[in-house]
């Protein structure tokens, strides 16, 4: 019966998957334009460039995950236990499933929240969806710190016009805080 319920909650996750990149690629074949340069995955930006920015996209989210977490703190607002629990049990699944929520799922967030919903509601609007997004966890404080993330990661996307800075930067930041919660 545990196995089934895994199994059913994975086929799920995986079906949202196809969701986020199924939705922008229809939005963008309907709008008769190229979806690759549409959501910026074109290869114009240089290697170099995409690696910068993501390397500082990446203290600016860690910094600001960190500052937020010193507030919540000092304020008794820590409600972050069903994150790190949710983290416990996906590595208990296997490093098979962690290493498709760490690049799939990472690549399939960014194509659907940056790609489609920053173009369509703006920077503050996709970032509000990406907050509500994490509502699942049960952590007031995750949702919180995902809008926030969601502002800087599409203010990065705008400013590069390439999805692989926020790509880049998002799984990065997703090891770092699998890796925390279990070095804990």
């Amino acid at each position: 019966m545990y196995l089934q319920s895994i199994l059913s909650f994975n086929i799920s996750m995986v079906a949202l998957d196809f969701l986020f990149f199924g939705v922008p690629l229809a939005f963008y074949f309907l709008k008769r334009a190229r979806p690759l340069n549409e959501l910026g995955l074109h290869a114009r930006v240089p290697v170099k460039t995409v690696l910068l920015e993501a390397a500082g996209l990446l203290v600016a989210m860690l910094v600001l995950t960190a500052a937020l977490g010193w507030a919540a703190s000092m304020l008794g607002l820590d409600d972050t236990q069903p994150v790190e629990e949710a983290i416990q049990s996906t590595v208990q699944e296997g490093m098979g499933w962690l290493a498709y929520l760490i690049v799939v799922r990472v690549f399939a967030e960014e194509v659907f929240f940056r790609g489609l919903l920053t173009p369509v509601l703006g920077i503050g609007g996709s970032a509000l969806v990406f907050g509500a997004a994490h509502a699942l966890y049960g952590s007031y404080l995750e949702v919180m710190g995902a809008a926030l993330l969601g502002l800087l990661l599409a203010w990065r996307y705008k400013a590069t016009k390439t999805l692989w800075v926020p790509v880049g930067a998002h799984m990065a930041y997703n090891i770092i805080t699998i890796w925390s919660v279990l070095a804990l």
